[in-house]
């Protein structure tokens, strides 16, 4: 009976001491309890759970029981400075590094660029130069083929006044040529037209014995292989000039 008593006691006591806790902010904690504090805050359990409050929020009289410990107060805040310091030094030092990161990344990638600016000029210096040797052996070439051509005919038409044409007595001279430049021929690749004539002197034997002199016109033509020489397809013989 005294056990029943004395509990029902405590509890009408705790209902009686239980209040209400209205901050400087305006918040207020139903049925609030103090169940620690820090150099400058409490944390208070009440209906809706729990909170940490700064001291500075509390009422007087509250305040009066659970005052700031000055001393203390100050060394949380430097220790918070401090730690702050900390962390923006090292958030500072991780900037630099990433600045010293980011800036060497831009200056290979600048360094690639220019290095691939190089090479790309080079090879197109090349590619240049190439195409100019290429245009000066096709200009080469094609400046010497006209002669290439006309030397070719030379050789046929000795051959022709030497051994298919003329009397039967030996030459007596060298057989002179005149030749036209060679003309390309429509529709024939690689295919080109030389006239020319060519005359000789030459004794006659028999009873009609003596030096005499010829005059022989011609066409030739000439086409040019894979290999770029030139060679005599046909060769006619013609009464006079075309």
């Amino acid at each position: 009976m005294k056990t029943i008593l004395l509990v029902l006691f405590c509890s009408l006591a705790s209902l009686a001491l239980a209040a209400d806790l209205e901050l400087a902010d305006g918040r207020i904690f139903k049925n609030y309890r103090i169940t620690g504090q820090t150099a400058t805050t409490v944390t208070v359990r009440y209906t809706g759970g729990m909170a940490k409050v700064d001291k500075a929020q509390l009422p007087a009289a509250v305040l009066a029981k659970y005052p700031v410990d000055e001393k203390a107060a100050a060394a949380e805040l430097a220790a918070i400075a401090e730690g702050k310091a900390r962390y923006e030094a090292q958030v500072r030092a991780a900037a630099e590094v990433e600045g010293k990161a980011r800036r060497a990344r831009a200056a290979e990638a600048e360094e690639n660029r220019a290095r691939l600016a190089a090479i790309t000029a080079e090879v197109e210096q090349a590619r240049r130069q190439k195409a100019i040797s290429r245009q000066l052996a096709a200009d080469d070439a094609a400046e010497a083929l006209p002669e290439k051509i006309l030397a070719a005919v030379r050789l046929r038409a000795d051959r022709y006044f030497k051994t298919e044409h003329g009397p039967s007595s030996k030459l007596s001279s060298e057989v002179k040529y005149s030749l036209e430049a060679p003309r390309a021929v429509e529709g024939w690749g690689n295919t080109y037209e030389v006239t020319g004539v060519g005359w000789y002197e030459y004794y006659e034997s028999g009873p009609y014995h003596g030096f005499g002199s010829e005059r022989q016109w011609f066409t030739a033509r000439v086409e040019i292989d894979a290999q770029g020489k030139p060679k005599v397809i046909d060769f006619s013989p013609r009464n006079g000039p075309p």
